[in-house]
């Protein structure tokens, strides 16, 4: 019985959640970049996923504060495994995540970001 209960709300459950994503290809390092992505009304974010995959000579940064309280530095030198960053994210409204410039910088990233959310 209980399964038979689990198998009747299961769908419920799934189709109720989703994730936002946006993508961007990215080869230029000298200027600091803004990527952003707008959460939907009605939704429920609990954290933003940040993917990032590439090959580059030198470190890049990021950060999520545009003041550069708070970045994090890689080198990212795979095309086959991606590094995954998770930050939380309530609520609606923008998410943005800046891109440090970097000087003498050689090769090409895939930045993504994901906002996984659930329908209220």
């Amino acid at each position: 019985m209980k399964n038979y209960i689990f198998c009747l709300i299961l769908p419920f459950l799934i189709s109720c959640t989703g994730t936002l994503k946006k993508s961007w290809d990215i080869n230029d390092f000298s200027k600091k970049k803004t990527f952003t992505i707008v959460s939907e009304g009605g939704k429920s974010y609990s954290t933003a996923i940040i993917k990032i995959k590439g090959n580059v000579d030198k470190r890049i940064c990021f950060t999520l504060d545009e003041a550069y309280g708070m970045n994090w530095c890689n080198y990212f030198n795979s095309t086959d495994s991606e590094i995954e960053f998770n930050t939380n994210f309530y609520g609606v409204g923008e998410f943005k995540l800046y891109m440090l410039p970097s000087s003498n910088v050689n090769g090409d990233i895939r930045l993504t970001i994901e906002l996984p959310y659930t329908i209220n």
